[in-house]
């Protein structure tokens, strides 16, 4: 068992993207419901947890639960950016599209529109908050910190959550706004790297950011907003993420709010 053990903990990084590409492409492969969804968000999820078994066991998964899930720990100041600043950016990308205040916007709509965003909060918390989270943020993040700066874990995050979307190319994305997603994903990986950080591991602030900033921003404010208006109020959006990531950057000097006493190896706990 050891020996095995100690393969897996060698190549976790490689099991856990192959499980996480299989477990999470399910409905893209070709011939696999054509037409309908092409991504479990809880893929990541469910890929992290059994890399976790295989490498060490119920000790493993313990220590994971308990350090991604324990809120104890967590300042008011993390809420306070979780919830508000995905808020603030997207009302604030919108703001920035030309002629918006000049436009008709019905209140019954704009109404409906907001109710039917909230009434799917549970569910992208669940689904996709939970689902990508506690594997983007509390298992693979913290394996690359182990070896990289937070700054460099961090890069090494982004191209790897990015292709997870991939196949949202063509259902959710153009190929435009799919680059202004890899931008985007810059800045606001730095923020909730961030967040975990500051949270000493615990990964339900970056949870709520995920969960606010989906329902805010794509279920409300990109809803109003088709064609170039679309595209453009996408790179308006990946450009005030980026700078954010920016100030994080300069802000905290590249730590991130990462302390050496929080550092954690998910794969040898």
């Amino acid at each position: 068992m050891s020996s095995f053990r100690a393969a897996m903990r060698k190549y976790h990084l490689i099991i856990f993207l192959a499980l996480t590409a299989a477990l999470s492409w399910i409905g893209y492969w070709p011939g696999h419901k054509p037409g309908g969804d092409v991504m479990n968000a809880l893929g990541p999820f469910a890929a992290a947890l059994i890399t976790l078994g295989l490498t060490g066991g119920w000790k493993g998964l313990k220590a994971f639960f308990v350090r991604a899930f324990n809120v104890t720990r967590v300042r008011p100041l993390v809420w306070s950016v979780a919830i508000l600043l995905p808020t603030a950016v997207a009302f604030a990308s919108a703001a920035l599209i030309p002629g918006v205040f000049d436009r008709p916007w019905p209140q019954a709509l704009v109404t409906s529109t907001a109710l039917n965003a909230l009434s799917s909060a549970p569910f992208i918390l669940i689904f996709i908050g939970l689902g990508e989270e506690p594997a983007w943020r509390g298992f693979l993040l913290q394996s690359f910190q182990t070896r990289l700066t937070p700054l460099l874990a961090t890069l090494a995050v982004v191209p790897i959550w990015w292709l997870w979307h991939f196949p949202l190319v063509g259902v959710e994305h153009t190929w435009e706004t799919y680059a202004a997603l890899l931008v985007c994903q810059v800045g606001v990986t730095i923020l909730l790297t961030w967040l975990t950080n500051a949270a000493h591991g615990c990964t339900v602030p970056a949870m709520v950011l995920h969960t606010v900033n989906n329902v805010v921003t794509g279920k409300f404010i990109f809803s109003f907003f088709l064609g170039a208006d679309n595209t453009r109020l996408w790179w308006i959006f990946a450009g005030i993420w980026l700078v954010i990531g920016l100030v994080v950057v300069v802000a905290t000097r590249g730590r991130l709010g990462f302390d050496p006493a929080d550092r954690y190896d998910p794969v040898n706990p």
